[in-house]
């Protein structure tokens, strides 16, 4: 076989070779596409799933059928907030609060809470603010990480001081102003209503969450609350309740 024949036939078994991987990659590339997309429908499905919050649990329960512990520091009897543990003995925050509450306990969404807070905010807070928020739902056995989905859950807020970022929630809850710079001064709220409308996430149903809220402008920590709380829907207590009898 002349050399140029040999070339010829080696180039068309090299392509026809390629488009074979291709076909391939692009198959399993399809085939990984579609797993995750049933991954994520499955997760979502799971998290949406109504817990029972872990204040109706009775000690006879926790011993046959749960695996909770009194001495879980996990363990949610009622509506808890405090600094974040592992920032206690760091550098001083430059807001601090004396007074932190949202009502009813436990939350019902859709519906309307009270919020109470006395915040303290030392220095000028300038931009750039950036705002990290961390939730985790019980699911009967373990805790798991919340997804952020339309501004609700586990979101990253990279600079609120910025003009096309709408003013979070939890600047409510906080009793702050929206905008920066945010004063140095003391603010307040006394049994404020905010109604929280029916357009949350299906995974914001009945059970109890953890929700760590960090802020900080460059290196610097400005503060860190960890909230501990139970959620019920509207509906959801008896239906709750009526499944918890039945084991």
């Amino acid at each position: 076989m002349k050399a140029s024949s040999f070339a010829a036939v080696l180039f068309v078994t090299i392509l026809s070779f390629s488009g074979k991987i291709q076909c391939e990659a692009q198959n399993d590339r399809d085939f990984y596409r579609t797993l995750a997309n049933v991954t994520l429908d499955r997760y979502m499905d799971l998290i949406s799933i109504p817990q029972v919050p872990g204040r109706y649990v009775t000690d006879e329960d926790q011993q046959s059928n749960w695996v909770w512990e009194e001495n879980d520091d996990e363990y949610i009897r009622s509506y808890q907030v405090t600094n974040c543990r592992d920032e206690r003995n760091s550098v001083p925050f430059k807001v601090k609060y004396g007074d932190l509450r949202v009502e009813p306990d436990p939350l019902v969404f859709p519906g309307t809470i009270r919020i109470t807070s006395d915040i303290q905010v030392l220095e000028d807070l300038v931009d750039p603010i950036k705002i990290r928020v961390q939730m985790r739902r019980r699911m009967v056995y373990f805790w798991m990480d919340l997804p952020c989905l339309a501004q609700y859950g586990s979101c990253v807020y990279e600079n609120i001081c910025e003009s096309s970022i709408r003013c979070p929630i939890f600047y409510d809850l906080l009793g702050l102003p929206c905008g920066c710079p945010i004063k140095k001064g003391n603010y307040s709220t006394e049994n404020k209503l905010y109604n929280v409308p029916d357009v949350l996430p299906t995974w914001l149903t009945s059970g109890d969450y953890q929700v760590v809220l960090k802020a900080s402008s460059g290196s610097r920590s400005l503060f860190c609350v960890h909230f501990k709380l139970s959620v019920e829907g509207p509906d959801d207590r008896e239906k709750l309740l009526n499944l918890l009898s039945k084991y």
